[in-house]
């Protein structure tokens, strides 16, 4: 019975999250097209979705908040989803479905589902 209440508890979970993830992304598209800028899904402290420009990461290095050592292409690696740039490079299909799966195992391992 507690193993039943336990996959219903992980299932719920990252529905949630899957969700908060098509939001996160539906955020960031609309904030590229008025701002014209890259933007970036990121998870918080509290692991929650964050869409942030290149220009809000550099402050919060400034701040300590992450490495002096972290440029673009490592928040590319690390990120959950990136929108066009200024010269319309996008991110692929194939690679969206990874960093989907990546959020969802991200998840799994904070929530310890």
């Amino acid at each position: 019975m507690k193993s039943i209440t336990k996959r219903l508890k992980s299932v719920f979970y990252l529905w949630k999250a899957d969700r908060e993830l098509r939001n996160a992304v539906k955020r960031a598209d609309k904030s590229c097209e008025i701002e014209k800028t890259r933007f970036y899904v990121l998870p918080n402290i509290k692991h929650r979705l964050m869409v942030l420009r290149w220009s809000q990461i550099k402050a919060m290095r400034k701040q300590k908040f992450f490495s002096n050592e972290v440029d673009e292409k490592a928040v590319i690696k690390e990120c959950f989803y990136y929108t066009t740039d200024k010269y319309g490079d996008t991110i692929s299909l194939k690679d969206k479905n990874v960093k989907r799966r990546q959020w969802l195992n991200y998840i799994v391992q904070a929530k310890k589902l």
